[in-house]
């Protein structure tokens, strides 16, 4: 079973939440301190320092209000209307919104290619194939990766800062009747919130290129991949002339 790192003691265990109960604390075993879980995903935002998501100044209202309404919602409303709202929360013009809500509903079909490439990658450059007992998918957004991701792996965990993002993750997991086997927590990429070499496989695609210290989020997935294991890491290429 994945157990959080507790960030307050940096040496404890924090349980799995319940993903059935709306607001519930969760406990360290080591020094006792309880950390907010909202529909079974961990807040652990707090303590990670200054770290905001790349397009927080896009929005037009403030994100928590965004939030509370997607949790508010979360039983009564469909991934296609979470995904709706979500879009709606930043001042683009119509027609990039209506992409932006289409790329979340179509989230889980859109990484179906990304992830049987990175199985091949796997097998032709590490000569395994992408599966094992536990994965980390590192800036999860959504969850459209960890959808495939849980057919490879017993247990799949995704961290991302983007609480907004991990609300929809959560709802597309619990319609795939998955949720029991994916752990969420909220958490810039600079804070470790997994212990050392708890997974066996790492993904993180096109995610460096957005945090505030690339070094130590590579650090950090380096540690907690296990010892033989894959660290998955791909970004945009600066120079390339096909793309901005």
């Amino acid at each position: 079973m994945i157990r959080l790192l507790c960030p307050a003691c940096e040496r404890g265990k924090i349980p799995p939440p319940d993903p059935d109960v709306a607001l519930q604390r969760v406990r360290c075993d080591s020094c006792g301190l309880e950390y907010p879980s909202v529909w079974g995903i961990v807040d652990l935002r707090e303590y990670g320092g200054e770290a905001p998501a790349c397009w927080d100044d896009a929005r037009v209202a403030p994100a928590a209000d965004l939030e509370k309404w997607l949790v508010d919602q979360f039983q009564a409303a469909s991934i296609e209307e979470l995904s709706a709202a979500y879009a709606n929360g930043f001042g683009l013009p119509r027609s990039l919104s209506d992409s932006l809500r289409v790329y979340l509903e179509r989230a889980g079909e859109r990484e179906a290619w990304p992830i049987r490439h990175l199985d091949n990658c796997c097998r032709r450059l590490a000569g395994r194939r992408l599966a094992g007992r536990a994965v980390l998918e590192a800036g999860c957004g959504s969850g459209g990766a960890m959808v495939h991701l849980a057919a490879r792996f017993d247990e799949v965990a995704g961290q991302d800062v983007d609480f907004g993002a991990l609300v929809l993750a959560a709802k597309r997991l619990t319609a795939a009747g998955l949720r029991d086997r994916v752990v969420l927590v909220a958490a810039p990429l600079e804070r470790r919130v997994f212990h050392a070499g708890t997974f066996d496989a790492v993904k993180c695609t096109d995610v460096v290129e957005h945090v505030q210290d690339p070094e130590l989020v590579l650090r950090n997935l380096e540690d907690q991949t296990a010892p033989g294991g894959i660290l998955y890491v791909l970004t945009p290429n600066r120079w390339s002339l096909a793309t901005p």
